[in-house]
């Protein structure tokens, strides 16, 4: 057994570590053990991606024999295969501490730091019979720091073997039989003078590199940078059972994607949607506020022990001002810093174990509640009360339309239960833009919209795409004006639009003329698609065909229709209004849904009191 003790000592990590993830490599560095569990990996991943990762093997070190290398390979070139990418260390973390993402989110999320990262990998090697260290080296007086996995070639790996550190880490370099590390460690693939691997486990995440690069890379970090803390994964894992289960699996049932992708089969209206984000994000200083806020710790004053890091946004503003499409992209830059983001489901309910499941979450949370004004209050409630008391940043954005006084209720009532809302930014009136004071800015928006449209249609460019003098006072006027003269090449229109609510009617007549392309619906008349598409955006049935059948049982026409009316509902569902399943059925963006909804039933009052009474309890507004 081979000894390298540091002249410090350290209080065993199962007897000081509060917060298993959180890992502080000056007071307690063996605590980083605790993260590591043999057999997760397996128990985590599907098992197509589990098929290929080793296990151990009785005679992978045998008569001055070592297969180690590449069964070491074997995980490595797995770990490129889950396509995992890098993410930046947070950079409030205190000196020598940081949160360690648990593997089960790493798996999950696919994002991580070098230390996630060596921590997983860490969990499979123990799987495969492999001995691992962690090392963590730092440059520039400290500055820099970075994480990579050390392996003995010569030793194997299994439960009650010998140790390499009695104390279980090091802060001085190791002398392996007396030699320096430097000497002993795999420069290159195949390199017969190497007894130790020094596996920058980062490069898993690298476009193009490999195992090669990992391999002179980590050699390189130990070579030129500064020893930090060496943790022996492998000995202090073989001396205390790991008997922690994996979590049950309910992280990703909670949050859906901010970001949906397009149906393969789509309809014209559907590229407008927010949350396919086909149209390229347009800037402004609302975005920037919000990354602020999300960024920015709470006051050191006003933060006490056991506080939660939770804070607030409200966006409101009129339909068609991008709160939504906004919301999307923030969640795209947050999960791109390795936050776990997405929308709260409006329909579906969430139970108390999926829950639970994200208030564990050791990741940084981004949630979005979407159309928030008309959302389950007691359902917000329940998130808001049980993620008060995460220690990691819990950031919730909540979109409305018109005036706030929803949010004036329900922050009271959230008061009065103890909940601290004071680090809440709110947006009023998002979106309304200038016509002549951003001028260029709404060109620039246009001209990028017909050019995405155009791709996505398979069309040309149209030849006449003068930008129009009058471009609408938000966001979705300049893009529906875009989409509009995208459309009328196809349907060989150049009809001239001198307000919204003709705008809004050529949207409609181009959407329709693509559902009657659909022999079903092929004989229907203009005004009983009016008349359906306004009933589902009224009462907003789930997407659940029985639902939507049941709501257009309402209309005269489709009463007796059996048979064609269910065939309808299919199709609404699965192609056109097909949506995320925690999405209703309704006709999107808003604000034509608005002005179908008024044009049809402003005239009939007596069918808008038979359809609301025929769904009265259902939701209604999309």
């Amino acid at each position: 057994m081979m000894s390298c003790v540091s002249a410090e000592t350290c209080t065993p990590w199962y007897c000081v570590m509060s917060d298993p993830f959180f890992w502080d490599s000056v007071k307690y560095p063996t605590g980083l053990v605790d993260m590591v569990h043999v057999g997760w990996v397996q128990r985590l991943l599907r098992s197509a991606d589990w098929m290929g990762f080793p296990g151990p093997e009785p005679d992978l070190v045998i008569d001055g024999q070592t297969r180690v290398e590449a069964h070491a390979r074997r995980v490595f070139d797995k770990f490129v295969e889950l396509g995992i990418e890098y993410v930046a260390e947070p950079t409030d973390s205190e000196p020598g501490a940081q949160r360690i993402r648990p593997v089960n989110e790493v798996l999950k999320f696919g994002k991580a730091t070098c230390v996630d990262l060596c921590v997983a990998f860490c969990c499979a090697a123990l799987d495969a019979g492999i001995y691992p260290l962690i090392l963590t080296v730092t440059a520039d007086g400290g500055q820099r720091r970075h994480a990579i996995v050390v392996v003995p070639m010569e030793r194997q790996w299994a439960m009650g073997c010998d140790v390499l550190i009695e104390e279980g880490f090091s802060r001085e370099s190791m002398m392996p039989g007396g030699e320096d590390l430097k000497d002993l460690l795999v420069e290159f693939v195949g390199d017969p003078g190497g007894s130790w691997l020094a596996i920058d486990v980062a490069q898993v995440t690298g476009s193009g590199a490999g195992w090669g690069v990992a391999l002179s890379r980590g050699a390189a970090y130990i070579r030129d940078w500064e020893w930090d803390v060496l943790v022996d994964i492998g000995g202090l894992r073989s001396r205390f059972p790991d008997r922690a289960l994996p979590p049950g699996g309910h992280i990703e049932k909670v949050l859906t994607p901010a970001h949906t992708p397009l149906p393969i089969e789509f309809t014209p209206l559907q590229l407008i949607r927010a949350r396919h984000a086909i149209v390229p994000f347009q800037e402004g200083p609302e975005i920037q506020q919000l990354r602020t806020w999300a960024t920015r710790m709470p006051e050191e004053a006003a933060r006490h022990e056991g506080d939660g890091d939770i804070a607030v946004a409200v966006v409101t503003g009129a339909g068609g001002t991008g709160k939504t499409r906004m919301a999307v992209q923030l969640c795209d830059e947050f999960s791109q810093k390795g936050w776990y983001t997405g929308f709260l489901p409006s329909t579906t309910e969430i139970t108390d174990a999926e829950l639970s499941a994200l208030v564990e979450v050791v990741t940084e949370l981004l949630v979005v509640v979407d159309y928030a004004e008309e959302a389950r209050r007691g359902l917000v409630a329940r998130v808001f009360r049980a993620l008060q008391d995460r220690k990691t940043a819990t950031r919730i954005v909540l979109t409305a339309r018109g005036t706030d006084q929803w949010w004036d209720s329900f922050r009271s009532r959230m008061e009065q239960d103890g909940i601290d809302l004071s680090r809440t930014l709110k947006i009023s009136n998002l979106g309304r833009l200038q016509q002549g004071v951003e001028t260029r800015l709404l060109a620039d928006l246009y001209e990028r919209a017909v050019e995405v449209f155009s791709q996505c249609m398979n069309l040309n460019r149209p030849s006449n795409s003068v930008v129009p003098d009058d471009l609408g006072e938000t966001a979705l006027d300049v893009v529906l004006q875009a989409w509009s003269k995208v459309c009328s090449e196809r349907v060989d229109s150049t009809a001239m639009l001198s307000d919204r609510s003709e705008l809004y009617e050529r949207v409609l007549e181009i959407e329709f003329a693509q559902w009657r392309k659909a022999p079903i619906l092929a004989e229907v008349s203009n005004r009983h698609l009016h008349r359906a598409a306004a009933t589902l955006s009224l009462v907003s049935p789930a997407s659940d065909e029985e639902q939507v059948d049941a709501a257009l049982s309402v209309l005269p026409e489709w009463n007796s229709e059996h048979l064609r009316r269910g065939r309808f509902a299919e199709l609404l569902v699965q192609a056109l209004l097909r949506t995320d399943s925690e999405k209703p059925i309704c006709l999107q963006p808003d604000p034509v849904a608005d002005h179908l909804i008024l044009t049809v039933f402003g005239n009939n009052p007596e069918l808008l009191d038979a359809i609301l009474l025929r769904n009265e309890g259902v939701g209604c507004g999309c």
